[in-house]
């Protein structure tokens, strides 16, 4: 799966895409960091949408 990331206070062009396995969150709260490792879980599990 691939995401479209923008950087903070940066222009339109400057946005590119990402595989969402390979994002690191920074400063992730509890929750956040649960929802990343039940998708984690569902990659690993070869789950599908």
């Amino acid at each position: 799966m691939f995401v479209e990331v923008a950087y903070i206070n940066g222009k339109d062009e400057d946005v590119y895409s990402a595989k969402l396995s390979e994002i690191a969150a920074i400063d992730a709260n509890s929750e956040i960091q649960e929802a990343i490792a039940d998708w984690f879980y569902g990659i690993i599990k070869e789950y599908k949408f």
